[in-house]
């Protein structure tokens, strides 16, 4: 550790933390001023100072090898470069890779030596050894497959060594392995440089390089060298931009609606619209797009759309003919402010004018999706919707009467002449018969997340929304599409599959005989949604890198707008129930109270927002053009958020892959355990989170029920799989079986009645019931029903889902809540002043990134860095630390016991509850 720093003071604090870890022994500070002892006796009395607050390595820099080796990269001294690279013996810190400071030491020694080898090869370029540095390129490649300078430099080998070929094989390579890995499209100078290998520029040089190795002055022969090339890339440039204006144009749009015709495979005409446009569909000549922010509907024919508004927030729509039907939702008293679709609307396609409004007799009020799509779908004289409760409804498009009601928990709907496919939320896929209204034999898909559906070329093909899977479901069998991906939304016309690719910014054309990709249209923007119609396909486009957009003003100190920048990402369209609001303003008041400084840094923040009018909370699709946005932008170092998970999912791989960094990403309450217990490493880049993990969360509350007596649990959740509640169910079964809690039964109430599921439970002799799930789900009339079969000697708890307590009162009734047990992740001794522990987790999560900031040199690369060597021992939530994956070890959660309703109605509130104990992960 002291050679690392050689010539600067380590504290004694950082020394101990660095060997010991976050528990040193007690007689830490004893052993290591032994340990100081053995080394003055092995490197002489004087090559370690004792100089509060710690210890200095008084020796020449030019005698550490890593000392050397970033002179000689900072100086770009070619023949320095390649003698540290002779010097390079094996792994570095091999002997030692387990101690806890080598987690910080490592990334930088790999990316030093990484480093080194770019710069040497590139030397080697520059002076003619082509076709003898492809091998040394290639293996630097397959060491670094999501790295592009190295593709860069192969791919320049390769093409100046006449073998133009494989160069662009490279290219199609790194398309390949950043879309699979990252969900990116590759970089400015890879497609800059394939376009030129395309015209057959052979002489052209890679771009200008990033830097790489601390500031520092060039030598004036390197600097002359790099001049020349950047002459020789702008001469290429300008070259290919003449040649370019001889090819005949594709229109494209960066926000608004692209016709494509699918035989040309070109865009066909481009109409520009303002806001954001989402959810497209189209019959005949023409199409309509809602824009989820204005919560309007454009009709698009000629140059000149017409907007239009139903009365109520458009959720979804389809075409038919002359009508256009409408899915319309508005908020209601729900732990979700988002619209919940109660009203099918018939509008007139030509004039826009709402001709019915149709009642679908929704029951109850369900967690409103955030991934509205495929909400609507005709066909056959029917039309087919996802009501409110999940349910879908089937109406006579002639009479507008619904003819039946489907009790399925839906989360896509796809329709054609025959009947309906629907898409559940636990991954099954079930048909229905038009008008016979047989069920066909379900389809269970291997799904993490459902996304999209479509009917054609005799199969039904759905894409898992989690992992950008496709799959082919064709007489009640389903198989994996091999080498596709699918992460946006799908549609069949034409003989062919098209695939939206938001990340590429392209629609796919899939071969649905052979399953393979077989051509693409460049749409401009970020491609949302797609339907087909007649001779067309239209694709809805939102302007992608629009940061700005979704964002308030940049708030700085007075005089100071140039410094690095913290940007706070939260869903603030998400209402009074939602804790963002207070989240985002103590976080901006913790970066004003610093006086919007840090360190030496004068720090500006912007207030960004990741949801749409339309869903009411977070919005997938937004949350991912967000994070490319501020990967744009190079004065953004970090961001603080997001609230939701499933938004923090759409945000790791355009933060991971961000030029200059990773773009550090602090997130004061995402519980998820997959964002980093099972995602990869190079996807997580520098995520880090505040709040406790699920699994660890309500493990610890089944060991706490153990420790006081509990033998016997029934498990409840409010889906079959793959919800909330139903993921939330098995974490606790797994922590009471570790823990020695007898499961001795398992169930759940979807589409149940209370009565009968308390009544199962009660047959099981419980001493406590875990009800997991939403009280927008029904878990509060679980809670009741209950309470009225087992009495008030049978424990009842649950996960977070539960809150806030004065909902739980509303919906169980105050003899049935009184008492419930309910795991939080959020201390109450974050809250300031209030019972929103989470806005104080905001507060703490702008500070961590702020003091990060204080310790970088202000680059994207240094702050992540800063961010993941994080240690503070004292913090309102106890140390913060976060291990390798980016989980803080010491992250605890509460539980509380509900008391007394009509407190707040933010949702996490737990005001009326008071606490029973803090729950300590093991």
């Amino acid at each position: 550790m002291l050679a690392l720093e050689a010539g600067h003071v380590v504290p004694a604090s950082r020394l101990v933390a660095g060997v010991w870890g976050d528990l040193p022994p007690d007689t830490a500070v004893t052993a290591l001023q032994g340990h100081v002892s053995q080394l003055r006796r092995a490197l002489g009395a004087d090559a370690i100072v004792t100089q509060a607050p710690g210890y200095l390595l008084a020796v020449d820099p030019g005698g550490i090898d890593v000392a050397r080796a970033e002179l000689a990269l900072a100086e770009g001294d070619a023949a320095a470069i390649a003698h540290a690279l002779d010097e390079w013996r094996g792994d570095p810190l091999a002997d030692v890779a387990d101690a806890p400071f080598a987690h910080e030491a490592l990334p930088r020694l790999e990316e030093l030596r990484t480093a080194l080898q770019e710069e040497h090869f590139e030397a080697e370029l520059a002076l003619g050894r082509h076709a003898e540095s492809v091998a040394g390129l290639r293996a630097l490649v397959a060491e670094h497959p999501l790295r592009e300078r190295p593709r860069v430099l192969l791919m320049t080998a390769l093409d100046r060594a006449g073998r133009t070929a494989e160069a662009l094989d490279v290219y199609a390579d790194a398309r390949r392995v950043l879309a699979e890995e990252l969900g990116l499209h590759p970089g400015e100078r890879l497609r800059a440089l394939h376009e030129r290998i395309l015209q057959h520029h052979d002489e052209t040089p890679p771009g200008p390089r990033e830097p790489v190795a601390p500031p520092a002055a060039r030598s004036r022969r390197w600097r002359l060298w790099a001049a020349a090339l950047a002459l020789a890339a702008l001469t290429a440039g300008a070259v290919a931009v003449a040649r370019s204006g001889d090819e005949p144009r594709t229109p494209a749009v960066r926000s608004g609606v692209l016709r494509i015709d699918p035989e040309a495979m070109r865009g066909s005409q481009a109409v520009t619209l303002s806001g954001t446009p989402s959810e497209v569909t189209a019959a005949g000549d023409q199409a309509w797009v809602l824009d989820a922010d204005a919560q309007t509907i454009s009709l698009v024919t000629g140059a000149r759309p017409r907007t239009f508004a139903t009365g109520s927030t458009p959720v979804d729509l389809a075409a038919d003919g002359t009508d256009l039907w409408v899915a319309g939702g508005s908020p209601g008293a729900s732990q979700f402010r988002g619209p919940q679709v109660r009203t099918l609307a018939r509008v007139d396609a030509g004039s826009g004018a709402v001709r019915d409004s149709i009642a679908l007799g929704a029951d109850r009020a369900a967690a409103p999706a955030t991934d509205p799509h495929a909400r609507v779908a005709v066909g056959g004289g029917s039309v087919w919707v996802i009501r409110s409760d999940a349910a879908v409804a089937q109406v006579d498009a002639r009479s507008g009467r619904v003819t039946r009601v489907l009790p399925v928990q839906a989360h896509a709907v796809a329709a054609d002449r025959d009947g309906a496919w629907v898409l559940t939320g636990d991954g099954t896929l079930v048909g229905f018969g038009r008008a016979d209204g047989a069920q066909r034999v379900p389809v269970d898909l291997d799904l993490v997340a459902p996304g999209s559906l479509a009917i054609g070329g005799g199969a039904v093909w759905v894409t898992d929304a989690a992992q950008g899977r496709l799959w082919r479901v064709a007489d009640g069998r389903a198989e994996p599409v091999r080498g596709a991906s699918a992460p946006g939304a799908i549609a069949y016309a034409h003989g062919a599959l098209w695939i939206v690719q938001p990340t590429l910014r392209v629609v796919q054309r899939l071969d649905p005989r052979e399953l393979r990709a077989t051509g693409e249209v460049k749409v401009g923007g970020v491609p949302r949604d797609i339907a087909a119609a007649g001779d067309s396909l239209w694709v809805s486009v939102a302007e992608g890198d629009r940061a700005t957009a979704t964002c308030g003003p940049l708030q700085h100190a007075a005089g100071d707008a140039g410094g690095p920048v913290v940007v706070v990402d939260l869903p603030l369209r998400a209402g009074s129930r939602s804790a963002a609001r207070a989240m985002a303003d103590a976080a901006l008041g913790e970066a004003r109270r610093r006086g919007f400084t840090a360190g030496r840094h004068r720090v500006g923040v912007r207030l960004c927002d990741d949801s749409t009018a339309r869903s009411g909370n977070y919005d997938a699709a937004r949350c991912r053009e967000n994070a490319e946005g501020y990967a744009a932008d190079p004065r953004v170092v970090a961001v603080v958020g997001p609230l939701n998970s499933p938004c923090a999912h759409a945000q790791l791989g355009p933060a991971a892959g961000a030029p200059g960094g990773p773009l550090a990403i602090v997130s004061p309450s995402n519980t998820d355990p997959l964002l980093t217990r099972d995602v990869r490493p190079a996807l997580r880049g520098a995520y880090v989170r505040l709040a406790v993990r699920d699994d660890r969360l309500l493990a610890a509350a089944a060991r706490y029920l153990r420790e006081q007596g509990a033998r016997r649990a029934f498990v409840l959740a409010d889906g079959e799989r793959n919800t909330y509640g139903t993921t939330a169910a098995a974490y606790f079964e797994a922590g009471a079986r570790a823990s020695g809690l007898s499961v001795v039964g398992r169930a759940h109430w979807s589409g149940r009645p209370p009565e009968a599921v308390a009544a199962r439970v009660g047959r099981a002799r419980p001493d406590v019931v875990w009800v997991s799930g939403l009280l927008d789900n029904g878990a509060g009339e679980v809670v009741a029903a209950l309470r009225r079969e087992l009495g008030t000697e049978v424990v009842i708890g649950g996960p977070e889902g539960l809150l806030p307590v004065s909902m739980l009162f509303r919906r169980a009734g105050a003899a049935a809540a009184r008492g419930v047990l309910i795991a939080a992740p959020f201390l109450p001794s974050a809250a300031e002043g209030d019972d929103l522990p989470v806005a104080g987790y905001a507060r703490i999560a702008m500070e961590t990134a702020l003091d990060a900031v204080a310790r970088s040199d202000g680059s994207r690369a240094s702050v992540a860095r800063q961010v993941r060597a994080t240690r503070r021992a004292d913090s309102p939530i106890g140390a913060i630390a976060f291990d390798a994956a980016g989980d803080r070890p010491a992250a605890t959660g509460a539980l509380v016991r509900a008391r007394r309703g009509g407190g707040s109605v933010v949702n996490g509130s737990t005001e009326g509850a008071e606490p029973v104990t803090v729950l300590r992960p093991r």
